[in-house]
């Protein structure tokens, strides 16, 4: 074999060990399942010193008309802290990344979404999304803890702006007020679902959507509310 013919076969040899690197790659981000891809992005974000997040919420009920939307912005330094910027009440809002890690640690089904699409900034193919179910049960209980939390800072609140004048009403009031909910949370199911864009080299994610479905009955009526939230990480 001459000069030329052992370099054109050395080059060749090369195109096709790159080729297979990329072969090989590819290979391994369709071989992940879609609990990996949850696990991957939880991790990379939980590894991030600091992000940021903004995003809007929206809450309907009874198929009516939904209220206007609230918008909201964050950021989370030293893993844990946020501070928090909202429209509304602060309570509705919460680090993503507890929603992440929840979610990493038990689901009702994790799905690739093959209709995802690109979000402007990204195009489609360097996003995967996941379709996430939340645990029925475990969002219920969630829920109705967080509701008898608000009546119960409600409550504080109250109390330390009310008179002695005003006070035996005012407890009446939440008195009332407290056995109504514990009616309707009686009877409440909630069930989540959620549509997770996650950068497919960079592991990291790109956006959040959730969508929670509330069931109940309201002294005998059945009630039907929706909360939908959109949430872009910003700033990696």
């Amino acid at each position: 074999m001459g000069k030329n013919s052992r370099l054109r076969w050395i080059r060749l040899s090369a195109a096709l060990l790159a080729l297979l690197m990329v072969w090989g790659c590819a290979g391994m981000t369709e071989r992940r399942t879609p609990q990996e891809w949850l696990s991957l992005s939880y991790s990379g974000l939980a590894a991030l010193d600091e992000f940021s997040f903004a995003g809007s919420l929206t809450m309907g009920m009874n198929e009516g008309v939904m209220n206007k939307p609230q918008t909201f912005e964050g950021k989370v330094v030293d893993h844990h802290q946020l501070t928090l910027q909202a429209e509304g009440q602060h309570a509705l809002y919460g680090n993503p990344a507890d929603v992440l890690a929840r979610l990493n640690r038990g689901n009702d089904g994790v799905a690739i979404n093959r209709e995802g699409q690109g979000d402007g900034e990204f195009p489609a193919e360097d996003i995967i999304w996941l379709q996430i179910k939340g645990k029925p049960e475990e969002t219920t209980e969630r829920w109705r803890q967080h509701l008898r939390d608000g009546l119960a800072e409600l409550n504080g609140i109250g109390m330390s702006a009310a008179s002695r004048e005003t006070t035996a009403l005012r407890e009446q009031t939440l008195l009332k007020a407290k056995e109504e909910l514990e009616g309707m949370l009686a009877t409440l199911n909630a069930t989540s679902v959620y549509q997770l864009g996650i950068h497919r080299k960079k592991l990291l994610p790109l956006k959040m959507m959730e969508n929670t479905e509330f069931n109940y009955k309201r002294n005998g009526v059945p009630m039907h509310e929706t909360r939908s939230t959109s949430i872009r990480f910003q700033h990696f």
